[in-house]
């Protein structure tokens, strides 16, 4: 029995401030899931056991919950557990006596070699539809067409980010048997992931903070961020590539997404993770050129690099350091390095034991800032913080990476809500993957 009133029969103007509440929601299997909620500016993180309703005009959208299958599920406390699930269909399905191929030779590909490598799994070698690849290595494993493995009986891992669906459809056309997708191998083989240690997190999460993630959903100002969310649960629950096609912008659409950024925000234009720059030239060849830009990035190679391409630019500032929420100092991991396969040609070599330095955004930019953007492998909501007086004063528009942390959808969310609660919130995914997540507050 739940506690409070039930606001079956209430419209929005009736509901009370800070008072519990449940409503009954119907199923599509005729059922009904209970949900508690409360009416208020309550903060996501102290909050488990009900949903929080920010504002009165959310309760329609509450009324509609059944829209939405996966984030009405999270609601329902007799669901099974999804890690549970998962675990029984994945049982054997990556064996130390067997091995398998990659499909992709590329960073994820790298990745996921290596992770099997750790656990005593052979990977007998890539494969890829670039026959430029063929013949030669990564990590020493040589790489190799698709013509060239008997794919009735080998297992393969796929592994890209912008092209998983179209793979898995290739090799199901060619009677491929035994093909599974990276995140069924890292969830079976509890490898980490961007920056959990173990990528189940992703998963168990989904029952642990249900009431935060649906919050969360609820705080969402438009119809497709909705069903964006909706899908990325549906994505952590089945670990199923093939949601991403319904819910997926162009990939060329990350940071700079139209319906949240325009021409006149890159004036100002703050990028924390900003790597060599690359993220700057192609919002500029989109959106026009800055009048200021201040660029963090802590990678030694990336930053320097991102010195010598953009040296006869004076608007431009490179930092070689990380923003967070005061001054510290971190050993540099190099696992964590977007430059996973050393590409980039420089005289400082990607392993170098060095370290990382942050500093807060409100202690060294004191001019006009218009766009930030953040992509910082899971420091967001620390240098959100540390962002906080910036963003109060200002209101820059923010685009917010929201997948290197199992908790993201939520709690990034909530740090920029209790910054300023005036902001609108919208949130677009970008790869076939559960990563290229970002929030959009306008």
């Amino acid at each position: 029995m739940f506690k409070g009133i039930d606001a079956a029969g209430m419209n929005a103007n009736d509901l009370q401030a800070d008072t519990d509440y449940f409503l009954s929601i119907a199923r599509p299997d005729g059922g009904a899931v209970v949900l508690p909620f409360r009416l208020g500016d309550q903060r996501l993180s102290e909050c488990g056991e009900h949903v929080v309703l920010a504002a009165r005009e959310k309760f329609e959208l509450l009324r509609q919950l059944h829209r939405y299958p996966e984030i009405l599920a999270l609601a329902d406390a007799n669901r099974p557990a999804a890690s549970a699930t998962l675990e029984a269909a994945l049982a054997g399905a990556f064996s130390v006596d067997r091995g398998l191929y990659i499909f992709g030779a590329h960073k994820l590909g790298a990745k996921v070699a290596r992770f099997c490598v750790e656990r005593g799994i052979e990977v007998k070698g890539f494969i890829d539809n670039s026959s430029d690849k063929h013949g030669k290595r990564i990590d020493g494993i040589l790489i190799g067409g698709p013509g060239q493995i008997d794919g009735e009986n080998e297992s393969v891992v796929v592994a890209s980010g912008r092209y998983s669906n179209v793979i898995m459809a290739q090799l199901q056309g060619l009677g491929w048997k035994h093909v599974k997708n990276m995140h069924e191998l890292m969830f079976a083989l509890r490898t980490s992931h961007n920056a959990e240690s173990d990528f189940r997190s992703f998963v168990d999460v989904l029952d642990t903070d249900a009431m935060r993630f649906i919050s969360a959903f609820l705080a969402l100002d438009d119809e497709r961020s909705r069903q964006v969310f909706d899908g990325l649960i549906r994505m952590r629950r089945t670990l199923a590539t093939q949601v991403a096609d319904a819910i997926k912008s162009p990939f060329a659409d990350e940071y700079l997404d139209a319906d949240f950024v325009q021409p006149a925000d890159m004036a100002y234009y703050v990028d924390a993770g900003a790597f060599n720059g690359d993220s700057l030239e192609r919002m500029e060849q989109r959106l026009g050129k800055v009048t200021h830009a201040y660029l963090f990035e802590p990678e030694l190679p990336a930053y320097y690099d991102g010195l010598k391409r953009h040296a006869d630019r004076p608007e431009v500032f490179f930092y070689n350091l990380g923003l967070s929420s005061s001054y510290q100092k971190f050993t540099y991991r190099p696992a964590m390095s977007f430059d996973l396969l050393q590409e980039i040609d420089n005289p400082i070599p990607n392993d170098i034991v060095s370290y990382i330095q942050t500093i807060r955004l409100d202690d060294i930019i004191t001019g006009p800032v218009t766009l930030f953007k953040l992509d910082i492998e899971g420091a967001e909501e620390e240098a959100l913080k540390g962002a906080a007086d910036t963003i109060r004063a200002q209101r820059p528009k923010l685009c917010v990476c929201a997948y290197h942390r199992a908790s993201d959808l939520w709690k990034l969310l909530d740090e920029v809500k209790r910054i300023r609660p005036d902001y609108k919130v919208g949130l677009r995914h970008y790869s076939d993957l559960m990563d290229d997540s970002s929030f959009y507050f306008y």
